[in-house]
């Protein structure tokens, strides 16, 4: 293995963390609120819109790569974490519950970890060239 493929894989690593990261957040998020909480309908969306926009947005961001998406996605990922740490304490006294918030605040700290790695690794790939450059 030559250190040039070192980054790239680095970046492919990095980039299906974030995205399957991505994909099990959004999930939880829908049959967390849709499903197990039982909340009326209204009240569900209420909470779900805020919650899921940010992630709908970034979607397509994500898939392709997008280094902006990337970048602001490390800053609005801390969102989900508050809201899964705050739901696991509500429903402290329902171990199941807890688990399933819990899994939430888990979740958007492995997105988090996804994409600072993809972003120092897109950072690796570009500094050789940029130094060769000058």
């Amino acid at each position: 293995m030559n250190s040039a493929s070192q980054p790239q894989q680095a970046v492919r690593f990095a980039w299906r963390l974030t995205t399957s990261s991505y994909l099990c957040l959004f999930g939880l998020l829908l049959v967390w609120h849709l499903r197990i909480l039982p909340l009326p309908a209204d009240a569900a969306i209420s909470i779900l819109v805020p919650l899921g926009l940010p992630l709908l947005i970034a979607g397509p961001g994500l898939f392709r790569g997008k280094t902006y998406t990337f970048q602001w996605m490390s800053l609005v990922v801390w969102i989900w974490f508050a809201h899964g740490a705050m739901e696991a304490w509500t429903h402290k006294e329902v171990p199941v519950l807890a688990g399933i918030a819990s899994l939430e605040a888990l979740l958007s700290i492995s997105l988090f970890v996804g994409l600072v790695l993809f972003l120092r690794a897109q950072k690796a790939l570009r500094e050789p060239s940029e130094q060769t450059s000058e």
